[in-house]
C-alpha cells in the first residue's frame, strides 16, 4: 500500500532571484515521494505529516530566521522545522549554484530535499550521519532532475 503524501505548499516570498516555481514544485513534488519512503524506513515524522511548507526567502529574511531560531548570525542555504516548514534562501542558491555548477532549480530543488531528508530522519551533526545523509540527497536529487528534463527537453 502506497503511503499518503503530505501536501506541499511551496511559496515564493521574495523577489530579488526570478524562481520558475513550476519547475521547482513538480521536482519537489517528485522527491517528496521518494523522501517518503526513506522516512517509513528510518522512523521520522515526514510520512506522518499532512503538509510541508517551504518557502523561498530572500538573504535578509533567512539571516533573521538564522539568528532568532538559531542563534547564528547571516544567512544560510535551508532551514527544517520539525513541524514541516522548511525555508531557503534564494540568493545563496544562486551563489552556490554557480560555485557547483548546477542551475538554481537544481540548487533549490537540493536545499528542499535537504529539509525533506531531516524530516524524514536524517541528521547532519556527525560526520557519519551526514555522509549517508548527502549520499541520500545526492541520489534523490539525481533521479528527480533527471527525470524532470527527459520531460522537459527544452529546459535542459
Amino acid at each position: 500500500m502506497r503511503p499518503v503524501l503530505p501536501r506541499l505548499e511551496l511559496t515564493n516570498r521574495q523577489r530579488k532571484v526570478s524562481v520558475y516555481l513550476p519547475a521547482v514544485e513538480a521536482c519537489a513534488n517528485a522527491a517528496l515521494e521518494l523522501s517518503v519512503q526513506i522516512s517509513l524506513k528510518r522512523g521520522g515524522t515526514l510520512h506522518t505529516l499532512e503538509e510541508v511548507a517551504v518557502a523561498i526567502v530572500s538573504s535578509d529574511a533567512m539571516a533573521r530566521i538564522h539568528s532568532k531560531f538559531l542563534q547564528i548570525s547571516g544567512p544560510t542555504d535551508v532551514i527544517t522545522f520539525p513541524y514541516g516548514e522548511i525555508v531557503v534562501c534564494a540568493e545563496v542558491a544562486t551563489s552556490q549554484a554557480t560555485h557547483f555548477g548546477n542551475t538554481l532549480d537544481q540548487e533549490l530543488l537540493t536545499y528542499i530535499v535537504h529539509g525533506f531528508l531531516h524530516l524524514s530522519g536524517h541528521d547532519d551533526i556527525m560526520a557519519k550521519s551526514a555522509a549517508r545523509m548527502i549520499a541520500d540527497q545526492d541520489k534523490i536529487v539525481r533521479a528527480v532532475w533527471k527525470s524532470f528534463l527527459a520531460s522537459h527537453p527544452k529546459i535542459g
